[in-house]
């Protein structure tokens, strides 16, 4: 009977009733996976949201820096967005750039800007800036030659892949 009161009881907070037979002395049942438990320090006796579930993992590809120099960037449209001149490692938070060139006439007077290499992906054989514009592109950081050193084609770096 007083086991009976209780179950009834706490079904009404909304806690599940097999967790409170599982955790009650003499109870032979498993505890179900993702309910909450009962008296645990912190625990206010109701029913906890169950965990948010875990999203894949995404997919990463090594591409050569070879093979990424003198490739247009493009938007997820397609549009280009620039030239992709070189990749560099930030002299001060060690983190990797595509140093990217826009404008300009055959070669005369072209923008460089610096985009961080996590802010892009690759889809297929391009390399595409999924939030970068040509107006945004404007508005990036200069790419200034000291704070930056190159990474040599030779060595590979890991990008997003883009579905």
């Amino acid at each position: 009977m007083r086991k009976t009161a209780l179950v009834a009881i706490l079904t009404a907070a909304l806690i599940p009733a097999a967790t409170v037979l599982a955790q009650s002395p003499g109870a032979t049942s498993p505890t179900v996976p993702g309910s909450p438990e009962v008296g645990t320090p912190g625990s206010s006796g109701s029913a906890q949201p169950s965990p948010t579930p875990v999203q894949p993992a995404e997919t990463t590809r090594q591409i050569q820096v070879s093979s990424i120099v003198e490739k247009d960037l493009v938007a997820t449209t397609g549009t280009e967005l620039g030239r992709i001149e070189q990749v560099v490692e930030n002299n001060s938070d060690k983190e990797l750039y595509l140093v990217v060139s826009s404008g300009g006439v055959m070669g005369f007077f072209e923008d460089q800007a610096v985009i961080p290499l996590d802010e892009v992906a690759v889809r297929n054989d391009q390399i595409v800036a999924p939030n970068l514009t040509e107006e945004t592109l404007k508005s990036l950081p200069s790419f200034e030659e000291a704070g930056y050193q190159d990474v040599a084609t030779g060595k590979s770096v890991t990008i997003v892949e883009m579905k």
